[in-house]
């Protein structure tokens, strides 16, 4: 039986936002952790929360994959995609 799941490529778009806050701070060093805490922030999630949606954990909600995506300033299929996959019965 075919069944679908979300997946995303956040891992890259966050490894993106650190380096540009970099070099936006004229190469002062930044964490990983900053990044995801800024950007968890801004679309109203927990820094857990974010992290468990980054790692493919949970599923994103239209709302939030919408605010992800404006925060990232691309669309949200640039980001999120489905994932087709075969379930053994």
């Amino acid at each position: 039986m075919k069944k679908y799941r979300v997946k995303n490529r956040l891992a890259q778009y966050v490894k993106d936002e650190k380096y540009r806050m970099v070099l936006e701070g004229g190469g002062k060093r930044v964490l990983l952790v900053e990044v995801e805490e800024k950007v968890a922030n801004s679309v109203g999630l927990t820094l857990g929360s974010f992290k468990n949606l980054k790692k493919n954990i949970t599923s994103p909600s239209i709302i939030t994959a919408l605010r992800v995506a404006d925060y990232f300033n691309v669309h949200v299929e640039d980001i999120f995609y489905i994932e087709e996959y075969e379930e053994d019965c």
